[in-house]
């Protein structure tokens, strides 16, 4: 059952020369969690989250203010701990042979550029709690077509895998994504 939320988080009505602007929030709950565990490090082990964004709002005049993935996390055993958050390459939400090597071309999934990651540095003084990782560019990606919504993989920093003394613990069962637009109207008001 796919959930979909539309709820108007601001609506500015500006009338100006240039037409109308309406801001909005749009939540979407994942649609397929899947997760990848690393037969040879159980610690790197990762998340692969779907979103099905097709039904947003959208069109030309559209701009992606920034969107967040929500999650609950847990970091023990050391001061902090780093979350990262990539973009998909291939394809997999549909696949029934998801394992470690399989679909992809290297091991533990096919994910994009590292500069366009969303990080999160967690302490380990905190309990579980609500986290919100700016992925904002990878969803600008995916509405201007620049790269196929394959979803999202949820991985530990490289440096936190290689360290021992570092534990996690997250909740994947109420991950969603906010996204935050705004849709420009170029209709000018008539006399």
């Amino acid at each position: 059952m796919k959930k979909f939320i539309l709820s108007v988080l601001v609506v500015l009505v500006v009338i100006a020369a240039a037409g109308e602007i309406c801001g909005a929030k749009v939540e979407i709950q994942s649609e397929t969690t899947k997760v990848l565990i690393n037969p040879e490090n159980i610690k790197d082990s990762r998340v692969l989250l779907y979103f099905d964004i097709s039904e947003m709002p959208l069109g030309e005049e559209t701009f992606i203010d920034f969107a967040t993935l929500n999650i609950k996390a847990k970091v023990s055993g050391d001061i902090t701990g780093t979350i990262e958050v990539l973009p998909v390459l291939t394809e997999w939400n549909t696949r029934g042979d998801l394992t470690w090597s399989n679909p992809w071309t290297k091991p533990g999934g096919d994910y994009g550029d590292q500069v366009k990651a969303g990080r999160y540095s967690l302490k380990s003084e905190y309990n579980e709690k609500e986290i919100s990782i700016d992925i904002s560019e990878i969803v600008r990606d995916w509405i201007s077509g620049l790269t196929n919504n394959n979803g999202i993989i949820v991985k530990l920093a490289e440096d936190d895998v290689s360290l021992s003394k570092v534990e996690y613990s997250m909740d994947f069962t109420e991950a969603s994504i906010e996204v935050f637009f705004a849709k420009i109207s170029q209709e000018k008001n008539q006399d």
